[in-house]
């Protein structure tokens, strides 16, 4: 699930009337007309422009079977139009597993790849992208991310595996498989724990009126963005991931926690890492 983004010439301008969704590869149209159809549905619901057929979603279901494992790849490049502004095209998806799994999980997460690019037009911290899109996904998926994340808690004195700044600096996809079931337990229980901070300790509930970059999940992405821009090695060509990592210190979680205290009522790193153990160790409640 490693997208690969990279960054282009300029090119000229791109036009968006309408999304174009194409699905091909599973060896049953029927289903690849379903696959395409929730597809739309998840990409339509975001309030998004649509994209037209000189830049469509190309969606290849690789693998479909009982006893597939669900994932998938989404990959776009970053690029800049005439007048300089940065667009995103060439969206390609590969996704495999049930049939089930295809359309209430993998389908909802990389299609939220793609709004997240489209809306910030930058690379995003992974722990944040991958947490935001793991959110997407069925129960089951998610309780499985939560139990892997425990699991590897006990094998490390009851610690987390990364410490919050080094996670939140992760700009790039590790290179070993471990490291990346890290960063997707780790991350989306992260994600999942600020957005119960927001509705169940603040009471901040989103109603079918929020705009949807104004929904929890939505602050959650501007916050590891702001993150990501106040560190050193921050400029404004790095959102496409030339450096596998930002330095996030202690202060500046700190500073932005403050800035965010009415979002997650919490006031510093300390009380975040106290907070996250105690919902970690509690059954998420």
């Amino acid at each position: 699930k490693i997208p690969a983004i990279i960054l282009q010439p300029k090119v000229q301008d791109i036009v968006i009337p309408k999304t174009v969704i194409m699905v091909h590869g599973s060896g049953d149209a029927q289903f690849d007309k379903i696959v395409c159809e929730i597809a739309e549905h998840h990409y339509a619901a975001s309030g998004l422009p649509r994209l037209h057929e000189k830049n469509s979603i190309q969606i290849t279901c690789k693998k479909v079977g009982d006893s597939i494992g669900a994932g998938g790849v989404t990959t776009f490049n970053f690029v800049r139009d005439s007048s300089g502004e940065v667009q995103v095209i060439g969206f390609k998806q590969t996704i495999q597993g049930s049939k089930e799994r295809i359309l209430d999980s993998v389908i909802p997460h990389e299609i939220q790849h793609i709004l997240n690019a489209l809306h910030f037009r930058e690379s995003l911290p992974r722990w944040a992208d991958e947490g935001i899109a793991g959110l997407t996904e069925h129960e089951s998926e998610i309780n499985r991310l939560y139990l892997t994340l425990m699991n590897m808690m006990k094998t490390n004195k009851g610690k987390l595996p990364y410490s919050i700044p080094y996670l939140m600096g992760i700009m790039q996809y590790p290179e070993n498989m471990h490291d990346i079931k890290i960063l997707y337990s780790e991350g989306t229980m992260l994600t999942q724990f600020l957005k119960y901070r927001m509705e169940k300790k603040l009471g901040v509930q989103n109603t079918k009126k929020t705009p949807l970059w104004e929904r929890n999940e939505n602050k959650i992405l501007a916050f590891a963005n702001e993150l990501k821009h106040g560190s050193p090695e921050y400029h404004r060509d790095n959102y496409l991931n030339k450096i596998k990592t930002v330095s996030i210190t202690t202060d500046a979680v700190n500073n932005a926690l403050s800035r965010y205290k009415s979002t997650f009522g919490i006031s510093n790193i300390n009380e975040l890492e106290r907070e996250f153990y105690k919902w970690l160790n509690n059954g998420r409640k």
